[in-house]
């Protein structure tokens, strides 16, 4: 769509996305990072980013995007459902949710390499979804168009609630 389209980055790190969105896109960019980098961040590069979970950041309240993204993010809280269901209403109407996970299909003794143990991750990473699991969440929080790609050992997902061509 034209126009200017504007980002939540939820778990932005140190926030380089959210600088790249405004300084290439010209367009608003918030991030939400509860770890020590994303103030770090923040503050180097002049960006917003919120030192709160999404849901209880008051900043945020009420507030559409036109894109929701959350790399690598999933994977890290308890349920998976749930946290999709909690960007959905951060997602505008005509908006779209991209989030990447670890995909679960990389996981075979084929693939033994340090790119395999940094997808499972012990201790660190709670589950790996399957691209059938990954889809399902956002069907589940109320997305009608759902595309989910698997790149080697990365999957992204596409979710919005009117159709859109990736």
């Amino acid at each position: 769509a034209p126009g200017k389209r504007t980002l939540l980055d939820v778990g932005c790190g140190f926030g380089f996305l959210v600088d790249f969105w405004q300084r290439q896109m010209g367009a608003e960019a918030v991030g939400v990072e509860l770890a020590d980098y994303g103030a770090i961040g923040a503050r180097m590069l002049g960006i917003e980013v919120h030192r709160k979970r999404v849901e209880d950041c008051a900043a945020l309240a009420g507030r559409r995007f036109d894109v929701v993204y959350a790399s690598e993010v999933i994977e890290h809280v308890p349920d998976p459902t749930a946290f999709v269901a909690l960007l959905a209403p951060f997602v505008a109407d005509d908006g779209v949710l991209v989030l990447t996970t670890p995909a679960m299909d990389y996981v075979t003794p084929a693939n033994a390499s340090p790119t395999l143990l940094a997808a499972l991750a012990p201790g660190f990473h709670g589950f790996l979804l399957s691209k059938d699991a990954f889809a399902a969440s956002a069907r589940d929080a109320g997305f009608a168009h759902v595309d989910v790609r698997v790149f080697g050992e990365r999957q992204m997902l596409w979710a919005s609630r009117k159709p859109r061509r990736i």
